[in-house]
């Protein structure tokens, strides 16, 4: 008989949240590719919470943003709360979003908000970070959050 421990638990998380984050980084280079340096917010603390870990060993987070972006993708620290429109590419690509990103970086679940984006396939949400303006050069373009 097999049992579930939480190192178990957490490593798939991890794992998912850094496929998450790849598609992330995928859009974000599509989007610099053509010309949008609109800011794209990251909402997920658990998939944000990844970002930070995954960039704490500098040689693999380069072949992550190599292999998800073509080019280093810097983190930014920006806050803001509005509708987060990037969505629409992400489903447009990879189907709708998982729930991991309405976990907060603790693991826990915006259940409200995660409902009413598989009912309305809206996402209104806070962020405090996000990649920097398109090209790998450090410059965001405008943000995203619209909401005063």
């Amino acid at each position: 008989m097999s049992t579930t421990t939480r190192a178990d638990i957490e490593s798939v998380t991890e794992r998912q949240a850094l496929v998450e984050l790849g598609r992330f980084f995928q859009l974000h280079a599509d989007r610099t590719r053509c010309g949008d340096t609109s800011f794209m917010p990251m909402f997920s603390g658990q998939i944000d919470a990844a970002w930070h870990r995954l960039s704490d060993d500098p040689a693999a987070y380069s072949d992550f943003c190599a292999e998800y972006a073509g080019h280093q993708v810097e983190h930014v620290s920006t806050t803001g709360r509005g509708p987060v429109t990037w969505t629409r590419a992400y489903e447009a690509h990879f189907g709708a979003l998982s729930v991991i990103w309405f976990a907060a970086d603790n693991g826990s679940i915006n259940q409200a908000a995660y409902d009413i984006y598989r009912e309305t396939g809206r996402v209104e949400a806070s962020w405090n970070c996000g990649p920097s303006g398109g090209d790998g050069d450090g410059v965001t373009g405008p943000r995203e959050d619209t909401a005063r």
